[in-house]
């Protein structure tokens, strides 16, 4: 007679994976994996394409998908014009690969997420990363989880 399987207690915990995106020339990406409302693991995404080929494998696996929201500004005029054409070129092609695995794509302004995802807050919730353009991905993942419900509003044991 064989042992049956055995199974850890996350493997029956309700789980999602958050993707975050900072959107650019260097783009950020990472993966929260969400288990029984903690942060289980965080996966930095590293090389990915420009036009984000190689993502859609991620994208079906994910519950949601969080990208800074892109604002032609006074700011972006300091910004070179192929930065700002690569920035667009990818919000628009991640649009596309949301739309086709049928995965929701949420977006919120910078100034609304680095107040309040702060470097401090990243570290309370067990998702602190290096890397600028990474630990800004995991931020708008972490905030758009928490909007979500997939998360706490304040860290478990605070």
């Amino acid at each position: 007679m064989t042992e049956p399987p055995s199974y850890s207690y996350l493997s029956f915990a309700p789980s999602a994976r958050i993707i975050g995106i900072d959107p650019g020339p260097k783009p950020g990406l990472v993966v929260l994996h969400v288990c029984d409302e903690h942060i289980v693991r965080v996966t930095k995404l590293d090389g990915p394409a420009l036009d984000f080929r190689g993502l859609d494998e991620q994208l079906t696996k994910a519950a949601l998908v969080s990208m800074e929201r892109f604002v032609l500004g006074r700011g972006t005029a300091r910004k070179t014009k192929a930065g700002t054409e690569v920035t667009l070129a990818q919000v628009a092609r991640l649009r596309e690969l949301c739309e086709k695995v049928g995965v929701r794509l949420v977006q919120y302004p910078a100034g609304v997420v680095k107040p309040w995802a702060t470097d401090d807050r990243l570290r309370a919730y067990g998702c602190y990363v290096t890397g600028n353009h990474h630990r800004d991905a995991v931020r708008h993942a972490l905030y758009a989880a928490v909007r979500a419900g997939y998360l706490p509003r304040r860290p478990l044991g605070q």
